[in-house]
């Protein structure tokens, strides 16, 4: 039996083809368990850190996190953030935007 044969029989061509199709799914992220969200709260902080695809900021709490790097700001710039709390406690942020300068000397 050639292993062309041996790999398109009928039953092995199922198998292979759940188990590429589980592959892609697990891949694709739809297993993914995340929980719901419970909140979306503003917050501020600076840059600490500029990588090539990302920052890192250190939030006015202490606590620092990492985001995407969607607008381009330098080390030491104030910056706005929107936390999202999930239920399972864990947290993501997403930068909107620098903090504006009030005009008061």
């Amino acid at each position: 039996m050639s292993v062309a044969r041996l790999l398109l029989n009928g039953r092995a061509a199922k198998a292979y083809g759940v188990a590429s199709m589980m592959l892609v799914l697990w891949l694709g992220g739809f297993f993914d368990k995340q929980a719901k969200l419970v909140k979306i709260y503003p917050t501020q902080g600076v840059v600490e850190t500029v990588y090539p695809k990302a920052y890192l900021i250190r939030l006015n709490d202490g606590r620092k996190a990492r985001v995407t790097r969607e607008i381009e700001v330098t080390k030491g710039t104030a910056v706005e953030l929107k936390v999202s709390l999930y239920a399972d406690n864990s947290e993501k942020a997403v930068l909107v935007g620098k903090v504006k300068k009030t005009g008061k000397p």
